[in-house]
């Protein structure tokens, strides 16, 4: 503990040159305040100490004055005052200690030596409760109170993915342009140079604040001197939130980066306006990446090489069912609507995969066996296989394709092509290979790269979408001055909302279609494809295609280009100079172990847990939602007071007694089976001063008369009865009057008798135990 008072700096080294080293406390207005810091207490704690001292001080306070009325006391006192000292000396802590006749208890009935110690017992539990009962007290949690409308604020992100997104929302030109090899009208317009949306288009997708309008390229630029005057968006990555977990929001948008059900929500940073934090909910749209992955039962393996970095010649196709155990029927047609299964999807781009790649290297499924090799050159240029330079790290590979078969093995996969029609049923569907994260075989530690270590690569084949739902967030923070103290519940609604697409005769090749969520009285609408469900599978477009380019003023279409990175082998977006990140790993360790442990994690689903982890992280690098709101329907927070039980018990046992004790006594007070007359004689008829004059040390005098009778009588007993006056004993049965009392009667403080103590402190005492 550092005690220091606020006084001044020469003050400070004028006592001790060594104080002036301790840090700067806060001043007060005060200069007689003393600052005590203790930095292993708290407030509870320091309340509980001092309820402590004084119930120590209560308890010395009381036996000291005790032990200075003994020595003080006057040896001649009214009765009345006899009665009084006594009601002090024999209710300290002495009797007790010293074991004198009002404590001892050794021929009195069980009932009152019960309640005797009864009595001691709770004397001495008051305090002891008192001490520890604080202890369990403690700040609870923040408890929501009742909504309320509250004016919302925005909250800066100051994150870098919040200070690379450009903030001027407005200046964002919204566009597109239709027409894979010659411009064509868009859906609702005849200029084929105009690249703006019509009012009505607008007005039908902004009829719900979960549409396309919502949503903004993170980092983009407007040039006017294009003529279709979109602005362009700036791809690339700020900050990769591929190693962080759960839920969380940043600058625009909520990001769940959890295995289960990751995916972007599109969120405008407005929070209630309450200084002691609240909690909220919000329905958000949002984008998940829906993924499954067929093993090919093909791997590659290979032995480290010498040299610290991998530097692979040639590597080992190894079948291990991929080639011997391919079915001979053709895989089935995988169009299925809204109602698609992405592993049948990945199961046929995997056949047909592996048929096309046997093919190649002049093999059959009878020649080939468990374990056959197939040994791969630095100078290999066979399709769908993997560069030498490229083993050891997490890349994509393009499904088989060469000048004879086209994109056969991917457009069977994704059943599209680029005479599909672009509607609601035509589900957006990209496919590739996955060359998975290099594991050992050896049995040794993945971090150490041992020359001569064994290592493997599992080749997958898998087929992603993207899903639009609405989820219902639920917020929660102290704090709404920063982003990082919001807590974050996600709920999906399971409420069937109607979902809307562009009505068009135009092929995916040359279109993206607009979609969301728009109001229910647009249902039936002819010029929109419409669906009321829970989910919807975002529809194919110019960016399904292999050879599709970034849609500049189409934010709502990036999900395509995001996933066309995923499944681009050097991670970019079918242009030169867009490299998004390095999530093979190359030179980024941290980002190859998170992919290592997808895989060791779950074998099954890890390929396909990689592939959206990466999605996630490259359309929340890209993407912003615009979405405010004015107010906010929140819960404030109010404290509340937490307490640990176990700190309770001895005051349950105080509790208890009290009980016992209270209940017993007003029970025999309403029945009046005892009265308070009753009472008030006993209480009268036991005090020291009626009961004294059955003591042989005491002297009763008149106070009216001279004469000072001594009663010397060592077995007298003294007992009470109504009939017996404030002055009057019965000693052995007689009745005692003192002088000047005939008759029993009350009497005042102005006749009472004077007794006189005839013991000296100083002499040993003569009384001796019954």
């Amino acid at each position: 503990m550092t005690i220091r008072d606020d006084m001044s700096d020469s003050l400070l080294k004028w006592i001790s040159p060594d104080l002036t080293k301790f840090p700067r406390f806060p001043r007060f207005a005060s200069p007689s305040v003393m600052i005590i810091f203790a930095s292993t207490l708290t407030v509870g704690k320091v309340g509980t100490i001092i309820n402590g001292v004084l119930a120590f001080l209560s308890v010395t306070v009381s036996s000291s004055l005790v032990l200075l009325f003994i020595f003080f006391m006057p040896k001649t006192n009214a009765a009345l005052t006899w009665s009084a000292l006594a009601r002090t000396l024999h209710s300290s802590i002495w009797p007790t200690l010293l074991q004198t006749d009002s404590s001892t208890q050794p021929r009195t009935t069980r009932t009152i030596s019960f309640l005797s110690y009864l009595t001691l017992f709770t004397t001495l539990l008051v305090p002891i409760a008192s001490i520890i009962l604080p202890f369990g007290l403690r700040r609870g949690p923040l408890l929501p109170g009742h909504p309320q409308m509250i004016r919302a604020k925005y909250i800066p992100d100051s994150s870098p993915l919040g200070t690379s997104t450009t903030l001027n929302y407005p200046t964002f030109q919204r566009g597109r342009v239709c027409g894979f090899f010659d411009l064509i009208p868009c859906p609702g317009k005849e200029d084929t140079n105009n690249a703006s949306y019509s009012p009505s288009t607008i007005d039908i997708f902004n009829s719900t604040s979960h549409g396309p309008f919502n949503m903004q390229y993170r980092r983009y630029f407007s040039d006017p001197s294009q003529s279709t005057n979109m602005s362009r968006c700036l791809w690339g990555t700020s900050e990769t939130l591929l190693l962080r977990e759960g839920a969380f929001v940043v600058e625009g948008l909520i990001v769940d980066m959890s295995d289960d059900h990751p995916g972007i929500g599109f969120w405008n940073q407005s929070v209630p306006d309450i200084t002691q934090g609240g909690t909220w909910s919000q329905d958000v749209l949002w984008l998940e990446p829906v993924t499954a992955c067929a093993n090919t039962n093909l791997t590659i393996d290979y032995v480290q090489p010498p040299g610290p970095i991998i530097d692979i010649h040639s590597y080992e196709l190894t079948d291990r069912g991929g080639f011997y155990g391919l079915r001979h029927q053709q895989p089935p047609s995988v169009y299925q609507g809204q109602d698609i299964d992405l592993s049948q999807h990945a199961y046929t781009g995997s056949a047909w995969n592996n048929n096309l790649l046997m093919q190649a290297l002049n093999t059959t499924r009878g020649s080939s066996f468990e374990g056959n090799t197939f040994t791969v050159l630095e100078n290999s240029t066979l399709p769908f296989l993997p560069l030498p330079v490229a083993v050891g790290q997490v890349r994509p590979l393009l499904l088989y394709s060469n000048s004879t078969t086209g994109l056969v093995a991917n457009n069977m996969c994704t059943g599209l092509d680029t005479f599909t029609r672009a509607n609601i049923t035509n589900v957006h569907v990209t496919c590739g290979g996955i060359l998975g994260p290099p594991l050992r075989t050896d049995g040794g530690d993945e971090r150490s790269f041992n020359e001569g270590s064994q290592w493997r690569q599992q080749i997958h084949v898998c087929a992603s979408t993207t899903r639009a739902s609405i989820q219902t967030v639920t917020f929660s923070t102290n704090d709404t001055s920063d982003l990082r103290n919001i807590q974050l519940t996600l709920q999906p609604n399971k409420q069937s909302v109607l979902w809307a697409v562009e009505k068009t005769d135009l092929n995916i090749s040359d279109v993206n279609l607009l979609w969301g969520r728009v109001a229910d009285r647009l249902e039936g609408n002819p010029s929109l494809w419409t669906l009321r469900s829970e989910t919807l599978y975002l529809p194919a477009g110019i960016s399904a295609l292999p050879a599709s380019v970034l849609p500049h003023g189409q934010p709502e279409a990036a999900f395509g280009a995001a996933w066309a990175g995923v499944y681009s082998p050097t991670f970019d977006t079918s242009g030169p100079g867009l490299t998004i990140f390095d999530y093979p790993g190359s030179s980024d360790y941290a980002i190859k172990t998170k992919l290592q442990s997808f895989a060791k994690n779950d074998p099954i689903l890890g390929p396909s847990r990689a592939r959206n982890a990466i999605w996630v992280d490259i359309m929340a690098n890209n993407l912003v939602g615009i979405q405010t709101a004015p107010n906010l329907l929140a819960s404030p927070f109010t404290p509340s007071i937490a307490y640990n039980l176990k700190f309770a018990i001895p005051g349950l046992i105080l509790f208890l007694v009290w009980a016992y004790t209270f209940l017993t006594s007003t029970f025999l007070l309403a029945s009046r089976k005892l009265t308070f007359k009753h009472i008030r004689l006993v209480l009268n008829h036991t005090a020291v001063g009626r009961v004294a004059v059955g003591t042989p040390f005491i002297q009763v005098t008149d106070r009216h008369s001279g004469d000072r009778p001594r009663i010397s009588n060592d077995q007298s007993q003294v007992r009470m009865e109504e009939t017996i006056g404030p002055d009057t004993a019965l000693v052995d049965g007689k009745d005692l009057r003192l002088p000047g009392c005939d008759q029993p009667k009350r009497v005042d403080k102005g006749h009472d008798a004077l007794l006189t103590l005839a013991l000296d402190r100083n002499s040993k005492s003569r009384v001796q135990d019954d």
